[in-house]
């Protein structure tokens, strides 16, 4: 389907009750005829994909019956690789829905796009599970017509293996002549599909389209999951569509893919009907002998896994909620919080005082430290003027001859110090400053 420009329900239409038991929770897609929402069934609590025929669509009874048809085909089908239909109804403005399972998962047309490596036995086990669907559809003579990467989602199976579930039966059509089916809702002139992955009958008319070319929609698809490219490609749709009309699909190299299932893919994609497989099943049994079965998280984004919190409540009991989060190293109690908390606290002004404390007794210490220098520079005795052995200016000469006759006892009596003996002195001296500042400190 191709998507409008443009999205026909407002976003205030989440939150709504649906036919009484449906709250719209979200929109999920858009596509040329519907919508499709996260909702909720009220009763039951399960999440589940809603899917809504466009408002100015649902006036059309021909397009209505088309929508419906989806539901009744998908309704029918007992396969675990058809997303399931369970429920029917209209809303309060007789728009049609219908309610199906909702999917975890991925596209193979997102694989495509993020360049996801995919093996080639991935690549056959998902095309292997999509002719199982087929298989299914097929037994109730339904042709699907538009088989493509984008309607096949690979979801998380049973033992977290990938399962994929072929989606959209909007323009499947009933082709058996034993099954009753309802009045024809396609003309011989109209072209229904996907260009790239319509056989060239479909591409002359939907209405010619078989099992068959269902077939040749699945070889499409896994050319282009093997290669990263379409099997036909062109400068236009035009040329696109002259192309598959008239030429083969370019052969895939031995790197893309063993040369039996190479040769498959070819068969798949031949110009004839004929020349194709006769049904999906002959087409299942080649690829089962390359497919090989996946874990689901080889292809779909992580997630962390759950873990259980066992939180405190206000009864007897203990509620239990399991939530998708790393889980911690260890969760503390509420009175282990709040020892921690009286703990910081106490400690917090511990530091302030200390801190405090410490600040007065530096600037005592260092006004004390100031007073004893003062003090000892005014007790210390004056430096004879003969210990200088400069010659006195003949200015002074005069002054000082009474001085030096007074002092030249004292200096015979008591010699002068010995340098090493002053450099022991000094030391002396600045260790019993330190002394003294570390004791006040």
């Amino acid at each position: 389907m191709t998507a409008p420009a443009t999205v026909r329900y407002p976003s205030t239409f989440g939150g709504r009750v649906i036919a009484g038991k449906y709250r719209l929770d979200g929109l999920l897609g858009e596509g040329g005829m519907g919508v499709v929402f996260r909702a909720t069934h009220l009763d039951l609590g399960e999440p589940v994909a809603l899917k809504f025929l466009h408002r100015e669509l649902a006036s059309s009874p021909l397009v209505v019956e088309r929508f419906l048809r989806e539901a009744r085909s998908q309704f029918t089908l007992a396969s675990d690789h058809v997303v399931r239909v369970f429920d029917v109804g209209r809303g309060a403005d007789g728009a049609p829905f219908f309610a199906m399972e909702l999917l975890d998962g991925i596209s193979v047309s997102q694989l495509l796009e993020a360049r996801q490596a995919l093996s080639v036995a991935a690549i056959c086990e998902i095309g292997r599970q999509v002719c199982d669907a087929l298989a299914c559809a097929h037994a109730k003579g339904i042709v699907h017509r538009d088989i493509k990467p984008s309607n096949v989602m690979v979801t998380r199976g049973p033992a977290g293996l990938a399962r994929a579930k072929l989606l959209d039966f909007g323009i499947a059509q009933v082709v058996r002549k034993d099954v009753d089916a309802p009045t024809r809702l396609t003309t011989a002139d109209t072209i229904i599909g996907t260009l790239a992955y319509m056989a060239p009958e479909q591409l002359r008319s939907a209405r010619s389209a078989t099992e068959r070319s269902d077939i040749w929609s699945v070889g499409a698809m896994l050319y282009e999951m093997l290669t990263g490219k379409p099997a036909y490609e062109g400068e236009s749709p035009a040329d696109v569509l002259f192309q598959q009309l008239q030429a083969p699909a370019k052969e895939l190299g031995k790197d893309a893919a063993p040369r039996e299932l190479a040769d498959a893919i070819a068969r798949c994609l031949s110009f004839s009907p004929e020349a194709r497989f006769a049904s999906v099943t002959e087409l299942t049994a080649v690829l089962a002998r390359f497919a090989t079965s996946f874990a689901a998280d080889d292809v779909l984004p992580r997630r962390p896994a759950p873990h259980t919190l066992h939180l405190p409540s206000r009864g007897p009991t203990t509620e239990i909620r399991t939530v998708f989060a790393a889980p911690p190293a260890a969760l503390p109690t509420t009175e282990a919080r709040r020892a921690s908390s009286h703990a910081l606290v106490v400690g917090a002004v511990l530091g302030a005082v200390l801190l405090l404390s410490s600040l007065a007794s530096w600037a005592v210490a260092a006004r004390r430290t100031r007073a004893t220098g003062l003090i000892g520079a005014a007790e210390a005795p004056a430096t004879s003027v003969a210990d200088f052995t400069a010659p006195a200016p003949a200015e002074i000469a005069p002054a000082l001859a009474p001085l030096e006759a007074s002092a030249a006892p004292a200096r015979a009596a008591a010699p002068l110090p010995s340098a090493s003996a002053s450099a022991s002195s000094a030391r002396a001296t600045k260790s019993g400053a330190r002394s003294l500042y570390t004791e006040r400190w």
